[in-house]
């Protein structure tokens, strides 16, 4: 993506004033549904090219854009620290939180550091208790190994309990994992430090939906928690007594993801049956489900439908200079499955992207 596009989407979202929801809307229909740059808008012209916006929002805007060339210090002094930002109009930015959530909650900018690929496996987040009992702590240990032997991207918030127990030891058994932190990445100097390893090997992404510079909140650790849901196709609770308040849960259920629950000795087990959950009492059960669940996806994202097989022979074919220009006309039509994006990325570095077999 464009540094001078990035800059203007940060200035934007950093612009004192700004009506979020609407500015939303504006840089959907702009940037996404037709293809433009906000980089490229004049602030005199917003009138014309944003007509959502009402005076004092287009005032809000003017300033926003005209601060575009002092946010380049800012975003320098980011990438110094190994931070950089995704946009929602990115063809990187995560299609399972695309097709789960609105509009209007997603963040429109995404902050981290790290192997942004990881993004594209599909991800179990292992959650639950702060205070796990000795149980489910040899559970979450049991549960790591099983999953380091499956192609699945271990999602996490670093929280104290199982959060934190779980990555800490994804991480030691060498898996990928990908963490969505309720902070900004300015202030995860110490989670950083300890995941140092890992992201020197590529096995490690940190996630932040907020500017480096905010500081940890109660409404962030929730916000994280519905982004992590949204990203994971199977999700893993551990003595959790809150199905019903779970952010995000009923939507990844619509959508067919697995929730998987290790119950131990809390009374929640009927509550979470009762939201499509699967009980298990062992790490290995929870890894054959999670194998089942992944192998049947798999399936049905290769599948080809009945009206594209009888069209094959008269179909002219696209050629694509880039993964992400594949990526970016593939999602205009619908789903694009991570094992399809992995594997035109996977193409394109071999430099057979657009070969004929």
């Amino acid at each position: 993506m464009d540094v001078a596009e990035k800059q203007a989407w940060v200035a934007l979202f950093s612009a004192e004033g700004l009506d979020r929801t609407v500015a939303k809307r504006a840089l959907y229909r702009h940037t996404l549904a037709e293809g433009a740059l906000l980089s490229a808008c004049e602030p005199e012209a917003l009138g014309t090219l944003m007509p959502e916006l009402d005076a004092a929002q287009r005032k809000c805007w003017a300033a926003a854009l005209g601060q575009q060339a002092s946010m380049h210090q800012r975003t320098a002094a980011w990438a110094r620290e190994g931070i950089e930002v995704l946009l929602r109009s990115d063809p990187l930015y995560p299609e399972n939180l695309v097709r789960r959530e609105s509009e209007a909650w997603l963040p429109y900018l995404l902050f981290y550091r790290g192997n942004l690929e990881l993004l594209e496996q599909p991800g179990v987040y292992v959650t639950g208790s702060g205070s796990p009992t000795a149980p489910a702590l040899d559970f979450l240990s049991d549960l790591a190994g099983q999953v380091a032997t499956l192609e699945l991207v271990s999602l996490g918030m670093y929280a104290q309990g199982v959060d934190r127990e779980f990555s800490r030891a994804a991480t030691q058994r060498q898996g990928p994992t990908a963490l969505m932190l309720p902070l900004g990445l300015g202030h995860a100097g110490a989670i950083h430090r300890e995941g140092l390893p890992a992201l020197q090997q590529s096995q490690r992404l940190e996630l932040s939906p907020v500017m480096p510079e905010v500081a940890h909140s109660p409404a962030l650790l929730r916000a994280c928690r519905r982004l992590l849901t949204g990203l994971a196709e199977v999700l893993v609770v551990v003595e959790d007594e809150r199905p019903e308040d779970w952010p995000g849960l009923p939507e990844m259920v619509r959508d067919g993801g697995l929730v998987l629950v290790y119950a131990g000795q809390s009374a929640s087990a009927a509550a979470w049956a009762a939201q499509g959950a699967t009980l298990v009492s062992d790490a290995s059960t929870a890894a054959q489900r999670m194998a089942e669940h992944a192998s049947l996806h798999e399936d049905a994202d290769t599948e080809t439908p009945p009206e594209a097989e009888s069209d094959r022979e008269d179909a002219t074919p696209i050629q694509f200079e880039s993964a992400d220009s594949a990526i970016a006309r593939l999602s205009q039509t619908g789903r694009v499955p991570p094992a399809l994006a992995r594997r035109l990325r996977e193409a394109e570095n071999s430099g057979t992207l657009g070969q004929k077999d």
